[in-house]
């Protein structure tokens, strides 16, 4: 279970940055 919430958490990360690198680049 709590390997699972940490990929989510991981996932959620590399969307917000997805989304920042976008926005600035």
């Amino acid at each position: 279970m709590w390997k699972n919430l940490c990929l989510v958490v991981l996932y959620l990360a590399q969307m917000t940055q997805a989304k920042i690198t976008k926005i600035y680049f």
